[in-house]
């Protein structure tokens, strides 16, 4: 038998090379991007859950009173092991979802390999995604009182929805839970606009979810003027209708990076569930840097999917439609608000009442109708030290968030589905739809007043040889409003009832608009509203 003698010196050169040969792979692996995934687990076989300890009892409530399973193998918690086995290949691990079976990780590309290949983990998925406040902000600090101007403006943002008929009813959402997902709430703390809310103990639990802790008073102010929109009082006159409601107010987004995550949206949907919300106000779109413009179809991210859940759990997801109206670029609808059970709204100009340019404008991606209601887009919202003047769809949602809150209060036994549906069918335009207004803006009145009054017809078709006019009846025309401020809503579909196009005409005469059969094809309809009346002429 042979045997081999290494010399001293040989022997320092190769513990030198195995060495350095160790340094360059560790030097290599840690060169090499750090990402950030979500990891999916296979099952949940064997964990224990109990929902009396796990739930609210508001959320238990809200479950059965929408027939939903207690014991829903999705609000199951994810079996530890699983956790720990990944833990122990990746860099960290954040975010651990119970709805999706999933744990938010970070790791280079040779450990996402390695956690692959565990045989309890079923796919990886990136996450990073943009985050943006879903409109634009124009702000003017109201340092003295109120001028006439915005006076009228902070009247309208209630009036414009009949909101009048709610408070002077006794409803003001009491009773009603509503979670706000957004980028910070400083001053919601001490801001006298909120004080009768910090009185009646209505912020019922608080979740930073960036930063891991319960203090959300601080970082950007966004949250504040939308909070403000929901619930909000200026002295004993109301900037949002909900303002008996409970609150819960969640910090999901940072927007000091240019990329944020939806994970902590994840987070704060299951905690929003968890803790009995009964609706959801998200100012907030997910767009670009991670999907494309055809994959807003309510299908493609997991923030359009875990808003599903929602819907499905009893919660009604309010969202702003987004920012993305005059993009050459995007120019959709943004994701949740793409999602088919999420009351997605769009935002108008005052005193106009018509789309404001900068508004996302529908279909979804796959042609679904959306946005599915409309408010006024500019308000007057609580400031650092004041009151300010804002402009964007975030503060349209707000709007109606807290016109749902009062209108489920009324009908406390309506589900989530009764609820959506009830909005929409109460809205200006309604049964008329198009994608920038959706079906207009829901009115409190319709559920005092009888509704049918407001169907009564307001025009009529004439065909002549010039072509079909729409001829506004004489009494629709007098009143106190200038009937330049009157505008005439009409849409070419074709036989399947697909919009193909749609328009806004500002109505001065009776003779309001002239339709050229010449520019119909057989089968196609024009459908035309005015001042809540809806009529069809066929070519």
């Amino acid at each position: 038998m042979k045997h081999i003698f290494f010399s001293p010196a040989l022997l320092l050169i190769l513990l030198f090379v195995g060495s350095a040969t160790g340094q360059q792979a560790e030097f290599n692996r840690a060169s090499e991007p750090v990402e950030n995934v979500w990891v999916f687990f296979t099952d949940k076989k064997g964990v224990r859950f109990d929902p009396l300890d796990f739930f609210h009892p508001k959320a238990i409530e809200r479950r059965l009173r929408h027939g939903q399973d207690l014991m829903d193998p999705m609000d199951f918690p994810v079996r530890e092991e699983y956790l720990q086995g990944v833990r122990q290949l990746a860099d960290s691990t954040d975010v651990v979802s119970r709805w999706f079976n999933a744990v938010s990780v970070f790791a280079h590309p040779a450990q996402l390999e390695r956690i692959a290949a565990l045989p309890y983990v079923a796919r990886i998925q990136p996450m990073t995604l943009v985050a943006l406040p879903a409109g634009r902000e124009e702000e003017i600090s109201l340092t003295a009182n109120l001028s006439s101007e915005l006076q009228e403006l902070r009247e309208a943002q209630i009036s414009h929805m009949k909101g009048q008929w709610f408070f002077e009813h006794g409803f003001d959402g009491q009773g009603i839970r509503i979670a706000i997902f957004d980028a910070g709430f400083p001053g919601v703390d001490e801001h006298p606009v909120f004080q009768h809310i910090r009185e009646g103990g209505q912020i019922v639990a608080t979740r930073d979810f960036v930063r891991r802790r319960q203090d959300v008073f601080g970082k950007n102010s966004h949250g504040t003027s939308v909070m403000s929109l929901i619930g909000g009082m200026d002295d004993s006159l109301r900037l949002g209708l909900a303002t008996g409601a409970e609150y819960l107010l969640a910090r999901t987004e940072t927007w000091t990076e240019y990329f944020s995550e939806e994970k902590y949206w994840l987070e704060a949907m299951e905690w929003a569930d968890r803790m009995g919300a009964d609706i959801i106000n998200s100012s907030l779109g997910y767009t670009y840097h991670r999907y494309f413009p055809e994959e807003m179809d309510g299908q493609h991210s997991l923030v359009a999917h875990a808003a599903q859940k929602a819907f499905q759990k009893g919660i009604l997801v309010v969202n702003a439609a987004g920012n993305e109206g005059s993009s050459k670029y995007w120019g959709v609808i943004g994701t949740p608000a793409d999602v088919t059970e999420v009351l997605s709204v769009g935002a108008l100009d005052f005193p106009s009442l018509i789309r404001a340019d900068y508004s996302s404008k529908g279909p979804t991606a796959d042609g679904r109708m959306k946005p599915n209601l409309a408010a006024l887009g500019t308000a007057v919202v609580a400031g650092k030290n004041g009151l300010k003047k804002s402009s964007g769809t975030s503060f349209a949602s707000p709007l109606l968030a807290g016109f749902a809150a009062c209108l489920w209060q009324k009908y406390p036994e309506w589900t989530n589905r009764q609820v959506y549906d009830a909005m929409q069918h109460s809205a200006t335009l309604y049964p008329y739809f198009d994608y920038s207004h959706g079906f207009g803006i829901p009115q409190a009145n319709y559920f005092f007043a009888d509704p049918g009054n407001s169907f009564r017809p307001t025009f009529d078709f004439v065909s002549t040889p010039e072509g079909v006019k729409v001829m506004i009846h004489i009494k629709s025309l007098k009143g106190e409003e200038d009937p330049a401020d009157r505008f005439l809503f009409y849409q070419v579909q074709d036989e399947k009832e697909k919009i193909l196009e749609y328009f806004v005409v500002k109505v001065h005469l009776i003779e309001a608009l002239t339709l050229d059969p010449a520019d119909f094809s057989p089968g196609q309809k024009a459908v035309v509203h005015f001042e809540g009346y809806t009529a069809t002429w066929n070519f």
